[in-house]
């Protein structure tokens, strides 16, 4: 009869480490490994991206909702609001009284991806104002600058988004493979683009006219290159540099001639192949994130050579986009919100 107990204990044991792997998510715990990064709150949900402006934090989430919290005490996130656009969300962006949300439907590779456009001024009560289909490939990125949003979908669509309630496609190009992300400037979109071929490059796209968008410059690592990457994630840019996110690690790339780009600096991270990645940059850090390895903190003060100065082992498998306001890192995973705070 003993016996039949701790079997029946050990089974259960078993079968509760094989749910927690499968899922990714368990208990909310501190990490067995971390530094000069503490985590402070956590809400629980399944989100894909998130994105903060003053004291609200917005989440696109696999439940197929746009989740609105209260994040004035970062130590308890409060819902306030929710909007469900049909899909699910895949990536957001909040710009002054409006949240950009960009949607499919989760089938590949008939994704049917739309933008929505949200009026968020009043967080406690949303109100619908315009979607624009964008095609049948699921939803990648989303970047938006004054009356244009730049959309990841299989290619990249520009739609004008100068009346909300009507938002307009006004161009789409094909840029050799899906368009991963996207970071948008004055004149130029810089898009990481993942090949049929399982390589990954860097398009920069001509924005002066956002109507006749066209490619600037196209540019691949070299076969021969000591870091060539692979398959790139995220993007982002900050003065004359390039960050983006890879499966082996951060690359730094020198924009200060656009059409000529050059490789400066690698810092690689230890990962399961083909873990998905992202980034975000906040001078003088870049925040890295991925799904098996965490939540990493970059010092690129001197880009030539990143150093780092901070990491937290996640336990969730899932983890996705990190968004940073002050000294607090906000980073989606399947399992929850997280809210870290650096102190280094």
């Amino acid at each position: 009869m003993k016996e039949r107990r701790v079997y029946r204990w050990a089974l259960a044991a078993v079968l509760a480490l094989i749910l927690a792997l499968t899922t990714g998510c368990g208990p909310q715990e501190p990490a067995r490994y971390h530094l000069n990064v503490e985590l402070v709150g956590d809400y629980p949900c399944m989100a894909w991206d998130v994105c903060v402006q003053d004291e609200y934090a917005f989440v696109a989430t696999k439940d197929n909702a746009l989740l609105i919290l209260d994040i004035s005490q970062p130590q308890r996130p409060v819902k306030v609001s929710s909007y469900v656009p049909g899909d699910i969300p895949k990536a957001v962006q909040v710009e002054q009284d409006y949240a950009y949300l960009l949607t499919d439907t989760g089938r590949y590779p008939n994704g049917n991806a739309r933008l929505h456009i949200i009026d968020v001024s009043n967080p406690y009560r949303l109100q619908r104002m315009g979607e624009c289909y964008l095609g049948t490939s699921p939803a990648e990125a989303l970047s938006v600058k004054d009356a244009y949003a730049y959309a990841g979908s299989g290619n990249l669509y520009v739609v004008n988004v100068s009346d909300v309630s009507n938002p307009l496609l006004m161009r789409e190009l094909y840029l050799g493979g899906r368009v991963a992300a996207v970071d948008v400037g004055d004149t130029l979109a810089y898009c990481a683009v993942q090949s049929p071929y399982q390589e990954s490059k860097l398009v920069i796209v001509d924005i002066s006219d956002p109507s006749q968008a066209k490619v600037a410059f196209s540019y691949r690592a070299s076969q021969r290159a000591k870091y060539p990457y692979s398959f790139a994630f995220d993007i982002a840019r900050q003065d004359s540099c390039l960050f983006i996110s890879t499966e082996r690690g951060l690359q730094v790339i020198d924009i200060a001639k656009p059409t000529r780009p050059k490789d400066i600096s690698f810092h690689p991270v230890y990962r399961w192949p083909l873990s998905f990645s992202a980034l975000c940059v906040a001078d003088p850090y870049v925040y890295l994130t991925y799904c098996t390895t965490g939540l990493k903190i970059i010092d690129i003060s001197d880009p030539t050579h990143p150093v780092e100065v901070g990491y937290y082992d996640i336990l969730s498998r899932d983890v996705g986009k990190v968004c940073v306001k002050g000294s607090y890192v906000y980073v989606a995973s399947l399992c929850a919100l997280y809210i870290f705070q650096f102190t280094g």
